[in-house]
């Protein structure tokens, strides 16, 4: 199955770069998107995304910008997955979650706990870098408090 998607993820990338050859943006950026959707792991997929969207005449908006920066973050984590982590930080909600992590962390309250523990599965997979964080900085304390 998954030979069968990256064999036409392949074909959907081959259409979009003979679109782009002949100028058809739109075109080649409605098969590089398709190819994306099935093989959403290959770095030139997000390059060639890039590239063509930025060689469309049509007008940005704030979606066409938004769908930019995803890809190149997308391709950046592809290359260097550490970054997850570092985009992970810009997420709207990314201070409500540590916020609700900390407060989680810190209550002696058992029901209030379990209320919080609700509210941060709601993020659903969104908290787990944020959650990540809040446990390497209680390390650092733990580290810190020992070696004094």
């Amino acid at each position: 199955m998954i030979n069968r998607k990256k064999t036409l993820a392949s074909k959907l990338e081959e259409k979009g770069d003979k679109a782009t050859q002949k100028g058809k943006f739109g075109k080649a950026l409605e098969s590089y998107r398709k190819a994306r959707e099935l093989d959403p792991d290959n770095p030139a997929i997000y390059d060639k995304l890039i590239e063509t969207h930025e060689k469309s005449k049509e007008t940005w908006d704030d979606s066409d910008f938004a769908e930019s920066l995803a890809w190149t973050m997308k391709r950046q984590e592809l290359a260097n997955p550490a970054l997850k982590r570092v985009h992970a930080q810009l997420e709207p909600d990314w201070k409500e979650m540590v916020r609700v992590i900390r407060e989680m962390m810190q209550t002696p309250d058992e029901k209030i706990e379990t209320e919080l523990v609700e509210q941060i599965a709601s993020f659903g997979n969104r908290a787990l870098y944020p959650l990540i964080e809040v446990l390497l900085s209680f390390k650092k304390i733990m580290k810190a408090t020992t070696s004094s």
